[in-house]
């Protein structure tokens, strides 16, 4: 069918499915074994990654590097911050007139989430991400409203928009 395609329509001819506790929707589409049997972890991972008006990227921490890669779709507003509390936003998009980026790196130990930006036209918007070391469940951390305590109360407030959509029902 020509014309737009939907979030929808995404997910449904990239195979991908609901990412548990995090929010969106992924696929992981490269898993390269490490070569060390003594490492625990896969050497490289990739993965697809839509996220929407209704379900994006919870804030979350990682103890490894992530890069991000924007595709397709709506402009996304990323927030980075470290345990201490110096925030980072950052845009992701392909207006880079405006000041967005189509790839952007993430350091290992700091908080992040992404949501679209206000006013998009497509309601969602396709990235991928690449770990060197690869992804480990062990090594994710959603965060928590208590995470956001001992932090500034202005970075506590901008993070708190960026908790996987999983608290934020928890909070209601």
């Amino acid at each position: 069918m020509p014309g737009r395609l939907t979030a929808g329509e995404v997910i449904d001819l990239l195979g991908l499915a609901p990412m548990p506790g995090e929010g969106g929707f992924f696929r992981r589409t490269v898993l390269v074994p490490n070569a060390d049997p003594a490492l625990d972890a896969p050497a490289h991972t990739a993965i697809l990654y839509l996220i929407s008006g209704e379900t994006w990227s919870g804030l979350h921490m990682l103890q490894a590097n992530e890069v991000f890669h924007f595709y397709l779709g709506d402009a996304c507003r990323m927030v980075v911050c470290s345990p201490d509390g110096v925030l980072e936003e950052r845009r992701l998009g392909t207006d880079l007139r405006s000041g967005c980026q189509i790839q952007t790196m993430v350091p290992a130990g700091t908080w992040q989430g992404t949501r679209l930006m206000d006013g998009g036209e497509f309601g969602f918007a396709l990235l991928g991400t690449t770990m060197t070391p690869g992804f480990r469940r062990d090594q994710f951390r959603l965060a928590l409203p208590a995470d956001l305590e001992s932090l500034p109360p202005n970075v506590a407030d901008t993070l708190s928009e960026f908790l996987s959509p999983e608290v934020c029902s928890f909070r209601s």
